[in-house]
Protein backbone atom coordinates (compact mmCIF):
# COMPACT_ATOMS: atom_id res chain seq x y z
CA UNK A 1 0.00 0.00 0.00
CA UNK A 2 0.97 3.61 -0.81
CA UNK A 3 1.50 5.71 2.13
CA UNK A 4 -0.96 8.40 0.60
CA UNK A 5 -3.93 5.93 0.35
CA UNK A 6 -3.17 4.90 3.52
CA UNK A 7 -3.36 7.99 4.84
CA UNK A 8 -6.13 9.00 2.83
CA UNK A 9 -7.71 5.41 4.26
CA UNK A 10 -6.58 6.71 8.08
CA UNK A 11 -8.47 10.30 7.52
CA UNK A 12 -11.43 8.25 5.90
CA UNK A 13 -11.23 6.19 9.29
CA UNK A 14 -10.89 9.16 11.56
CA UNK A 15 -13.53 11.21 9.65
CA UNK A 16 -16.20 7.95 9.92
CA UNK A 17 -15.05 7.40 13.66
CA UNK A 18 -15.54 11.27 14.38
CA UNK A 19 -19.35 11.10 12.31
CA UNK A 20 -20.05 7.74 14.54
CA UNK A 21 -19.28 9.92 17.72
CA UNK A 22 -20.60 12.60 16.77
CA UNK A 23 -24.13 10.73 15.46
CA UNK A 24 -24.15 8.73 18.93
CA UNK A 25 -23.81 11.95 21.03
CA UNK A 26 -26.72 13.31 18.45
CA UNK A 27 -28.81 10.37 19.83
CA UNK A 28 -28.23 10.66 23.08
CA UNK A 29 -29.20 14.51 23.64
CA UNK A 30 -32.50 13.59 21.82
CA UNK A 31 -33.12 10.36 24.24
CA UNK A 32 -32.23 12.91 27.16
CA UNK A 33 -34.21 15.66 25.85
CA UNK A 34 -36.96 13.24 25.65
CA UNK A 35 -36.54 11.59 28.93
CA UNK A 36 -36.64 16.04 30.42
CA UNK A 37 -39.53 16.01 27.91
CA UNK A 38 -41.27 13.16 29.43
CA UNK A 39 -40.57 13.89 33.22
CA UNK A 40 -41.74 18.09 32.54
CA UNK A 41 -45.14 16.61 30.93
CA UNK A 42 -45.28 14.27 33.98
CA UNK A 43 -44.48 17.36 36.53
CA UNK A 44 -47.53 19.13 34.66
CA UNK A 45 -50.07 16.30 34.71
CA UNK A 46 -49.62 16.34 38.77
CA UNK A 47 -49.97 19.93 38.73
CA UNK A 48 -53.06 20.06 36.95
CA UNK A 49 -54.65 17.08 39.48
CA UNK A 50 -53.36 19.62 42.41
CA UNK A 51 -55.20 22.32 40.59
CA UNK A 52 -58.11 20.40 39.71
CA UNK A 53 -58.58 19.37 44.11
CA UNK A 54 -57.94 23.14 44.65
CA UNK A 55 -60.87 23.88 42.72
CA UNK A 56 -63.11 21.46 44.13
CA UNK A 57 -62.07 22.04 47.48
CA UNK A 58 -62.73 25.82 46.83
CA UNK A 59 -66.33 25.10 45.11
CA UNK A 60 -67.01 23.07 48.71
CA UNK A 61 -66.02 25.62 50.74
CA UNK A 62 -67.59 28.20 48.58
CA UNK A 63 -70.90 26.73 49.68
CA UNK A 64 -70.01 26.17 53.06
CA UNK A 65 -69.67 29.77 52.99
CA UNK A 66 -73.41 30.03 51.06
CA UNK A 67 -74.99 27.91 53.78
CA UNK A 68 -73.24 29.76 56.60
CA UNK A 69 -74.77 32.88 55.20
CA UNK A 70 -78.45 31.72 54.79
CA UNK A 71 -80.07 29.65 57.35
CA UNK A 72 -80.72 25.71 57.15
CA UNK A 73 -83.85 24.15 57.06
CA UNK A 74 -83.75 23.62 60.88
CA UNK A 75 -83.02 27.20 61.54
CA UNK A 76 -85.63 28.37 59.48
CA UNK A 77 -88.64 25.68 61.13
CA UNK A 78 -86.99 27.25 64.31
CA UNK A 79 -87.62 30.84 63.47
CA UNK A 80 -91.15 30.00 61.91
CA UNK A 81 -92.35 27.78 65.16
CA UNK A 82 -90.78 30.40 67.34
CA UNK A 83 -92.96 33.76 68.53
CA UNK A 84 -91.59 37.09 67.63
CA UNK A 85 -90.06 38.33 71.07
CA UNK A 86 -91.06 41.73 72.06
CA UNK A 87 -88.22 44.53 70.48
CA UNK A 88 -86.86 45.78 73.84
CA UNK A 89 -86.70 49.60 74.01
CA UNK A 90 -84.09 51.27 72.86
CA UNK A 91 -82.00 52.86 75.84
CA UNK A 92 -81.61 57.20 75.35
CA UNK A 93 -78.41 58.38 75.28
CA UNK A 94 -77.71 61.77 76.88
CA UNK A 95 -77.09 64.99 74.64
CA UNK A 96 -74.14 66.33 76.44
CA UNK A 97 -71.42 64.56 78.19
CA UNK A 98 -72.16 64.80 81.95
CA UNK A 99 -76.00 64.84 81.53
CA UNK A 100 -78.10 61.99 83.14
CA UNK A 101 -80.43 60.24 80.55
CA UNK A 102 -83.29 61.41 81.72
CA UNK A 103 -82.45 64.76 82.43
CA UNK A 104 -81.66 64.99 78.67
CA UNK A 105 -84.65 63.00 77.30
CA UNK A 106 -86.47 65.71 79.18
CA UNK A 107 -84.68 68.97 78.81
CA UNK A 108 -83.89 68.89 82.40
CA UNK A 109 -87.57 70.63 83.02
CA UNK A 110 -89.91 68.31 82.42
CA UNK A 111 -90.52 68.94 78.54
CA UNK A 112 -89.03 67.47 75.77
CA UNK A 113 -85.92 68.70 74.81
CA UNK A 114 -85.26 71.29 72.60
CA UNK A 115 -82.37 72.21 69.56
CA UNK A 116 -80.21 74.65 71.98
CA UNK A 117 -77.99 76.09 68.89
CA UNK A 118 -80.00 79.21 68.79
CA UNK A 119 -80.98 79.06 65.45
CA UNK A 120 -83.98 79.02 63.11
CA UNK A 121 -84.82 75.61 64.63
CA UNK A 122 -84.64 77.50 68.80
CA UNK A 123 -87.73 76.45 70.92
CA UNK A 124 -88.87 73.11 68.68
CA UNK A 125 -88.26 69.61 70.16
CA UNK A 126 -85.60 67.28 69.03
CA UNK A 127 -86.53 64.51 67.64
CA UNK A 128 -84.03 61.60 68.51
CA UNK A 129 -84.56 58.40 66.41
CA UNK A 130 -82.44 55.07 67.10
CA UNK A 131 -80.34 54.45 63.82
CA UNK A 132 -80.93 50.98 62.80
CA UNK A 133 -77.72 49.93 61.16
CA UNK A 134 -77.12 46.33 59.29
CA UNK A 135 -74.89 45.75 61.88
CA UNK A 136 -77.18 45.89 65.03
CA UNK A 137 -79.89 44.32 63.08
CA UNK A 138 -77.47 41.31 62.28
CA UNK A 139 -76.67 41.62 66.00
CA UNK A 140 -80.40 41.73 67.14
CA UNK A 141 -81.30 38.56 64.22
CA UNK A 142 -78.18 36.57 65.49
CA UNK A 143 -79.71 37.11 69.31
CA UNK A 144 -83.29 36.20 68.22
CA UNK A 145 -81.91 32.97 66.30
CA UNK A 146 -79.80 31.84 69.38
CA UNK A 147 -82.56 32.70 71.90
CA UNK A 148 -85.11 30.24 69.30
CA UNK A 149 -82.45 27.82 69.34
CA UNK A 150 -81.70 27.38 72.82
CA UNK A 151 -85.62 27.21 73.37
CA UNK A 152 -85.31 24.09 70.60
CA UNK A 153 -83.07 22.44 72.43
CA UNK A 154 -84.70 22.84 75.46
CA UNK A 155 -87.63 21.78 74.27
CA UNK A 156 -86.24 18.01 72.48
CA UNK A 157 -85.02 17.61 76.05
CA UNK A 158 -87.85 17.95 77.63
CA UNK A 159 -89.84 16.11 75.03
CA UNK A 160 -86.80 13.37 75.32
CA UNK A 161 -87.58 12.76 79.17
CA UNK A 162 -91.25 12.26 78.12
CA UNK A 163 -89.84 9.48 76.11
CA UNK A 164 -90.91 10.87 72.77
CA UNK A 165 -89.50 8.84 69.89
CA UNK A 166 -86.03 11.02 68.45
CA UNK A 167 -88.06 11.47 65.02
CA UNK A 168 -90.92 12.80 66.46
CA UNK A 169 -89.21 14.95 68.61
CA UNK A 170 -87.43 16.16 65.44
CA UNK A 171 -90.41 16.98 63.61
CA UNK A 172 -92.02 18.81 66.52
CA UNK A 173 -88.89 20.83 67.07
CA UNK A 174 -87.76 21.70 63.62
CA UNK A 175 -84.34 19.83 64.65
CA UNK A 176 -82.36 17.15 62.62
CA UNK A 177 -82.39 13.28 63.84
CA UNK A 178 -78.99 13.13 64.06
CA UNK A 179 -78.99 16.22 66.48
CA UNK A 180 -81.93 15.03 69.00
CA UNK A 181 -80.08 11.70 68.57
CA UNK A 182 -76.76 13.68 70.30
CA UNK A 183 -79.74 15.11 72.74
CA UNK A 184 -80.49 11.39 73.91
CA UNK A 185 -76.73 10.10 74.00
CA UNK A 186 -75.57 13.66 76.32
CA UNK A 187 -79.10 12.51 78.57
CA UNK A 188 -77.95 8.76 78.62
CA UNK A 189 -74.33 9.84 79.52
CA UNK A 190 -75.29 12.42 82.20
CA UNK A 191 -76.95 9.29 83.89
CA UNK A 192 -74.38 6.60 83.98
Amino acid sequence: MSPTIGASLQVVFVDALFLCLAAGLAFWFRAWLKEQQKGMDQRLDGLEEQQQALARICDRLTNACKSLERPSPAVDAITRSAPRPEPAPAPSRPFASGTPASAAATGGQGRPPVAADGGPGAGVPVVRRRVDTPLARADRQWEELTDRSREAYRRARDLLEQGVPPNDIARQVGLGVAEVNVLKRMRDAGRR
